[in-house]
């Protein structure tokens, strides 16, 4: 599989009138693929229909189940292909994903008040803090110092490490890594009717304590869709291009996976340039 997935690029060629606006253009990807963005649109799926492209029956997602953009030319449907604003640099816009996420996850829970817990300062995690920070009391619990330092400086001010979690827990946690221990973090300290949020992963939480407690289980999938919603916060001032640490040169770039996937080397962000 080719990988890559938060992508910019500049319009090299294009096909049909409706795209020729795009010709020239800085653009970023939208990696999801439904029925609705498709190359040759089709009758769109039931959950496309009610607007939830990221739950589309024929969905794909480039650099994880599609061929990625870590190649020389990327081809993609024109509905998936979204300018730059004027004001937003090619580095930030590699940052979206988190945002498009963050912000669906802040309309799954719109209807449930409450402070909020979340687990992981990564990206994702980072980004919904970011999000919800105006209007909901947070807290963040990450096991990473370097992330820990990470998330303060963006303005977090309560951090905390999963072994001096303050209880009792707020009636939403929300999961944005997906590491196991968070499983047990809930099933030991959730309160009853509280409203658990899956992001980073599925979670093996128990039947029994689901039910005994009446707990609340909701999942957030990707950004459904929501890049242009993304680069107008973008454009109106919220900065993300600091969280690309790292940029790699594409020669660099197989040292460099080597030295991620051996643990030597983890920026909070890593962007490739795919040309010199």
């Amino acid at each position: 599989m080719i990988p890559g997935h938060d992508a910019v690029g500049r319009v090299t060629a294009v096909q049909g009138p409706d795209s020729a606006g795009l010709l020239g253009r800085v653009v970023t990807i939208d990696p999801s693929a439904c029925c609705l963005r498709a190359a040759q649109p089709k009758a769109a799926c039931p959950a496309c229909r009610r607007g939830a492209t990221n739950l589309c029956d024929h969905q794909s997602y480039m650099g994880i189940s599609a061929p990625g953009a870590c190649a020389e030319l990327v081809v993609v449907p024109s509905a998936r292909a979204i300018p730059l604003p004027h004001g937003v640099s090619p580095i930030e816009a590699t940052c979206l994903e988190p945002l498009t996420v963050a912000l669906h996850l802040k309309a799954r829970i719109a209807d449930t008040p409450g402070d909020v817990a979340i687990f992981g300062a990564g990206p994702i995690g980072l980004a919904i803090a970011r999000i919800l920070s105006s209007e909901r009391s947070l807290r963040v619990i990450e096991p990473d110092d370097a992330r820990r330092a990470f998330a303060l400086a963006e303005g977090c001010s309560q951090v905390f490490r999963p072994d001096e979690i303050p209880l009792p827990l707020p009636p939403i946690l929300i999961d944005a890594s997906g590491h196991p221990s968070v499983a047990g973090a809930i099933e030991r300290h959730a309160s009853p009717s509280t409203l658990v949020v899956l992001v980073g992963g599925p979670l093996e939480l128990s039947g029994r304590t689901i039910l005994t407690r009446e707990l609340q289980i909701r999942a957030v999938k990707g950004g459904r869709g929501l890049y242009p919603e993304a680069l107008e916060l973008v454009r109106l001032g919220f900065r993300t291009s600091h969280w690309t640490e790292v940029m790699v040169p594409l020669a660099a770039a197989p040292a460099f996976f080597a030295e991620w996937s051996a643990g030597e080397r983890r920026p909070f962000r890593a962007a490739i340039e795919m040309k010199g």
